[in-house]
């Protein structure tokens, strides 16, 4: 071993023993992450949101959420993992007051409830502008950013995806104005029968409007508005659930199907319409699609 190698080892070692120093910073008091719950996030399932006028509430179901009040329909995973958040989050402060002096932090502005365990809002503070929140009994400051999950609109909770997950279309009529009535129907073998009798269509384009509607998926959700309706469409599901949808008339450049039932509209790309209310153009000869009847095409 030269005098040079072993020169170029001990510096190397060096410069890691130095690494190591600056990011562990050995002796360093290593600040503790005190949560405002001691819940465990995959415990948490059932959520309510009291602000007064318009409370909302939430269950968990199988793999996803749904919200039960003040309508029943699937909840955006999203917007309620932003609410599971708040369940650990880190209190860079806590104290005890008692009840009559929490006016003084103005709690009681909101509140939020996991399982049983409940967390009231309150002001924020002027120097970090953190929030007071109350729960078991404690005043905790914590991130100024649940507070407007609390009082936004309940409609922004709603899922975007048109059907729910893990659903099947049972059938699927389609009824827009000024355009001819089309029916696909899941038959007793799994396959699709489509009315009227005189459509003729392949699997494959059968196959792909149901997928298009199994996985749509809106750019945003709405509080429906008083626009006009273009049409309708009726979906049967497999478990049972039917949904009905408006297509609203618009003159923008985008897509609009409404759920009266909840009083929501899915706001979609423009070219979403020909997807999911005509059944698809062949890539090949279109006479060929005749040859698997429409009146009872295979559903792959």
């Amino acid at each position: 071993m030269n005098t040079r190698w072993l020169l170029n080892l001990v510096l190397l070692i060096l410069v890691s023993v130095l690494v190591l120093l600056a990011v562990y910073e050995p002796g360093k008091k290593v600040p503790i992450v005190r949560p405002i719950t001691p819940l465990i996030i995959s415990d948490i399932d059932r959520i309510s949101i009291k602000r007064g006028d318009s409370d909302i509430q939430f269950r968990k179901q199988a793999t996803h959420w749904i919200i039960t009040s003040p309508v029943k329909t699937v909840a955006s995973q999203l917007r309620i993992n932003g609410l599971l958040g708040l369940a650990g989050a880190h209190s860079f402060a806590s104290f005890e007051v008692a009840p009559e002096d929490l006016k003084k932090y103005a709690i009681g502005k909101g509140q939020i409830t996991f399982n049983d365990t409940s967390i009231s809002f309150g002001d924020v503070e002027e120097v970090n502008k953190r929030r007071y929140v109350y729960v078991n009994n404690k005043v905790h400051l914590i991130v100024d950013s649940y507070y407007h999950q609390l009082i936004t609109d309940s409609t922004s909770f709603v899922s975007s995806r048109l059907l729910p997950p893990d659903s099947k279309i049972a059938s699927l009529g389609l009824k827009p104005v000024k355009q001819p009535y089309l029916k696909l129907q899941r038959t007793a073998d799994d396959r699709w029968r489509v009315l009227p009798d005189s459509v003729l269509a392949s699997a494959e384009q059968l196959n792909q409007l149901i997928n298009t509607w199994q996985t749509s998926t809106a750019l945003y959700v709405s509080k429906a508005s008083a626009a006009p309706s273009a049409g309708t469409i009726d979906i049967s599901l497999v478990s049972g659930e039917t949904l009905a949808f408006q297509i609203i008339k618009t003159e923008a450049d985008e897509f609009i199907l409404r759920r009266p039932d909840i009083k929501v509209d899915y706001h979609m790309l423009a070219e979403t319409r020909k997807q999911l209310l005509q059944l698809p153009a062949l890539e090949n000869d279109p006479a060929q699609g005749s040859t698997d009847s429409s009146r009872d095409a295979a559903n792959k």
